[in-house]
């Protein structure tokens, strides 16, 4: 016997309309750096001021979850649980935060910030180590970039009035460079201590740390100071010649 199948068409818009909401709710949301940022701000403080660890990763995957396109949230949690001692946990995200974004500044604090001790004395670092390297030189192969021809370049940059910031670096290949400079103002004079490089399509990106002196607000004297990650980042149509072979950012 035939049978026939009417269907109900309020019922068949209905089911639409929930699966396309389905849909659209299984997708990835879209990037909230700010809110990433501001997250992170408090991830930061928590694990570097406070140690209270706990709030430090619940915070650090709060910054991620806004935005997954970001290394740095990745990163800070590999750090945060080698300083817990869960090694296995840190390499973990240590991998995540280098297949999520290709930064140099990622390979140079990977070989040297104290808070990955614990994970430089394990065997996984060195499934690490390659992965790192295997991961950079596939994107730099992939890529248009002109890193190659920047590297052994130098660039000075020239300060304002109020708050100068000079500074002669070397690009290296490996992302890191070699310089000398200082930044000056109110706080007193610091002088550049290193950093690194990265080319994102035709902007040049630096992050340079300077410390040294700083002046007591009170009047009585100078204290040791360093300056968190400063980031300049400029385009590389923008160099202009200046002297010593160097290049000017205006």
């Amino acid at each position: 016997m035939e049978r026939s199948f009417l269907i109900n068409p309020i019922k068949l818009i209905s089911f639409v309309l929930i699966l396309a909401g389905a849909l659209s709710c299984s997708g990835s949301k879209p990037a909230d750096r700010p809110a990433a940022e501001a997250f992170y701000k408090q991830g930061k403080h928590e694990h570097t001021k406070t140690k209270d660890y706990a709030q430090a990763i619940s915070f650090y995957e709060k910054a991620y979850q806004a935005d997954q396109t970001w290394w740095r949230p990745l990163y800070q949690l590999g750090c945060v649980y080698s300083l817990k001692g869960d090694t296995d946990q840190s390499i973990a995200y240590l991998k995540q935060a280098i297949q999520t974004e290709k930064d140099p500044e990622l390979l140079a604090y990977l070989q040297s910030d104290s808070d990955l001790r614990r994970v430089r004395q394990t065997p996984g670092f060195a499934e690490l180590n390659a992965l790192i390297y295997s991961t950079f030189e596939s994107s730099k192969q992939a890529s248009n970039s002109t890193t190659d021809n920047l590297a052994g370049r130098k660039i000075c940059r020239a300060g304002d009035v109020v708050d100068k910031t000079m500074f002669k670096i070397s690009l290296k290949a490996d992302g890191s460079i070699k310089g000398t400079g200082s930044s000056s103002g109110m706080m007193g004079l610091l002088e550049l201590q290193g950093g690194t490089w990265s080319q994102r399509g035709d902007q040049i990106q630096l992050t340079l740390r300077f410390a040294g002196k700083q002046f007591k607000s009170d009047g009585s004297g100078e204290k040791e100071a360093a300056t968190n990650n400063l980031e300049y980042q400029f385009k590389e149509a923008d160099l202009q010649t200046f002297g010593d072979g160097c290049q000017y950012i205006p």
